[in-house]
């Protein structure tokens, strides 16, 4: 998997989830990898998970398939504004399609459900809940 179908992706995700007010009233932020120490939860995180590409017969790549985990994340305490927030990312990334930084996103779908406790951190039981999401990505 091309570097540039990776990064279209987590871009193609961080414009469509910050471009929606009702998602941005849920949550602080939407970070790649992990939001910084001190970062007010809840927030997304958007991580790319792993990633397949399909290619010709000579090995010309046609069609790049990354598999990303977009959650929300806070304390356990706050586990009904994360599933709302995650309800809401999927509304936003159900069917979608489009185009980014050079490449056109085909397809973009929730392949499985996510909801994880995290071991505490000072004392605090911590979750993710959102999903693993799949996309088509095309070099345009």
């Amino acid at each position: 998997m091309s570097v540039l179908e990776a990064y279209a992706g987590i871009e193609f995700l961080y414009n469509t989830l910050t471009g929606d007010s009702t998602l941005m009233a849920l949550v602080t932020g939407i970070y790649r990898g992990m939001a910084a120490d001190g970062t007010v939860p809840p927030y997304v995180i958007l991580s790319l998970q792993a990633g397949t590409d399909t290619l010709t017969a000579n090995a010309v790549r046609l069609l790049t398939q990354p598999l990303y985990q977009v959650s929300a994340m806070g304390p356990a305490s706050m586990s009904t504004q994360l599933a709302q927030a995650a309800a809401r990312i999927d509304d936003l990334l159900k069917r979608t399609q489009g185009s980014v930084a050079g490449c056109r996103i085909d397809f973009c779908y929730r392949e499985q459900p996510l909801l994880l406790d995290l071991p505490p951190t000072l004392g605090v039981m911590w979750s993710k809940i959102g999903g693993l999401y799949r996309m088509g990505i095309e070099q345009a």
